[in-house]
């Protein structure tokens, strides 16, 4: 399937979180996420400039609620629009030694508490994101040959409508942000 997300950065969750439930979603008590992140070495030195990263796979190992999966991500025209496939595994250590032994190497680990929602168009995520704060992310799960453009827009047209604070749209993962935020510091 193919991943259409619109990500905004706010200040506060609580609106879009009454917005949402007035409109039928139930959110999941706050999940804490830990991902870590690896892309193949060749395109590792690469990691937070997009424009070199277009060919690459990025794979996330997620530790959530007593559960190991792995995200294969291969992204389309941008970094919140991908093609995903995602595997429950066992063991985190025996997961980590076959990417390494694949040469793929780690290069951020974020860590979140989330909360889900969906419904039969949306699903909804209210993230506080450790070191980079409080952000709404909507997707939509699509066919590969839709109209991004038209996605994107009734994505944006659901958020619009609750008329809460927008910081800012983002259109970077939270792993490219926090890299980029600790690379400034280096």
């Amino acid at each position: 399937m193919r991943e259409v997300e619109v990500k905004i950065k706010v200040s506060q969750l609580s609106q879009f979180k009454e917005y949402c439930e007035s409109a039928g979603f139930q959110f999941s008590s706050p999940v804490t996420q830990v991902d870590e992140v690896y892309v193949d070495r060749a395109h590792a030195k690469h990691f937070g400039v997009t424009d070199k990263l277009r060919t690459a796979t990025f794979i996330r190992l997620r530790t959530s609620e007593h559960k190991n999966s792995i995200t294969v991500k291969q992204r389309l025209s941008g970094e919140l629009d991908c093609l995903e496939r995602q595997w429950e595994v066992g063991t985190f250590n025996d997961t980590k030694e076959l990417l390494d032994g694949l040469s793929f190497q780690k290069v951020v680990t974020v860590k979140k508490a989330r909360r889900i929602a969906a419904n039969n168009d949306f699903n909804v995520c209210l993230d506080e994101v450790e070191g980079l704060g409080q952000f709404i992310e909507v997707e939509k799960l699509c066919s590969q040959d839709i109209n991004l453009d038209l996605v994107q827009k009734e994505i944006k047209g659901f958020i619009e409508k609750s008329n809460i604070e927008i910081e800012s749209y983002v259109t970077e993962g939270y792993d490219t942000l926090l890299y980029k935020k600790y690379e400034k510091r280096n």
